[in-house]
């Protein structure tokens, strides 16, 4: 019997293997209420480059101990957006579908 329903962790750019579980499953529903792993995917990624893999990290306001995903806040004071806009774009700016 086929599952109707699976929870999944958020992630930030996560691999091809965890848009499948969107396929594979009817329904999906992203977990928020877990806690917050430092050094984790729920705010980290690696895309490859010409130079081989490139991590890229979205950068937190201290978290503390034992947080929820859904209280974690994004540090916007720093330039981490234009940094990663321009990597993913000098990665993969010129493939199809771009």
């Amino acid at each position: 019997m086929k599952q109707k329903a699976i929870i999944i962790d958020l992630q930030y750019l996560p691999c091809v293997e965890y848009f499948l579980c969107f396929r594979a499953f009817p329904k999906v529903c992203l977990d928020i209420y877990e806690y917050y792993e430092k050094q984790s995917y729920r705010n980290r990624c690696r895309i490859m480059t010409a130079h081989g893999p490139q991590d890229l990290s979205i950068p937190v306001i201290k978290p503390g101990h034992q947080k929820r995903f859904k209280d974690i806040r994004i540090d916007y004071s720093q330039k981490w957006v234009n940094i990663h806009w321009r990597t993913i774009q000098s990665a993969y700016g010129k493939a199809p579908f771009f």
